[in-house]
């Protein structure tokens, strides 16, 4: 009987130990993963070309929408210091013919920012994600953290969290 006692009790302690190796080792990724949202995509020097098509875009910018019924508005940034923001798209009619989504009454501008900033500010997304496409067709995504976009965006004034119209 005390031999199976002992059995019990070094099976409980076993589970015991097992169990707190498992929340040590989550404890661990978790701060891992935390830290990893903080360091930097890019460490080393970077260039606008490695972003650049031949057309001269650097990227279009979108937000990630949960609802589906919503297509949102895209930012197109070239190089030569001019942007697209587009939030109309073709109805479906005048979509005949076409694979991709027509946008009609893009508003066109000029900035003048350190773009590459904003490459230099991206980390691993938390939430509120937007995909940045670069014109070599590398795509990341980034959130409101990245106060570089963030002020690119409030520099522009405009609203990327809107749906297409």
């Amino acid at each position: 009987m005390k031999k199976k006692i002992i059995f019990i009790v070094l099976l409980v302690l076993v589970a015991i130990m097992l169990i707190a190796g498992i929340i040590y080792a989550s404890s661990l990724a978790k701060e891992k993963d935390l830290a990893k949202r903080e360091e930097p995509l890019f460490k080393e020097d970077i260039s606008l070309d490695e972003f650049t098509s031949e057309s001269g875009l650097i990227f279009t910018l979108s937000k990630v929408q949960t609802d589906n019924e919503c297509v949102p508005v895209v930012l197109e940034v070239y190089k030569d210091g001019k942007y697209i923001y587009a939030d109309k798209m073709a109805s479906d009619s005048e979509l005949e013919g076409y694979n991709i989504p027509v946008y009609t009454d893009a508003y066109e501008g000029t900035y003048d920012y350190d773009i590459l900033s904003i490459f230099k500010d991206l980390k691993v997304a938390s939430d509120e994600y937007y995909t940045i496409t670069t014109g070599t067709y590398t795509t990341y995504l980034t959130d409101k953290n990245n106060k570089s976009l963030m002020n690119f965006l409030n520099n522009l004034d405009v609203d990327m969290d809107l749906c297409m119209q």
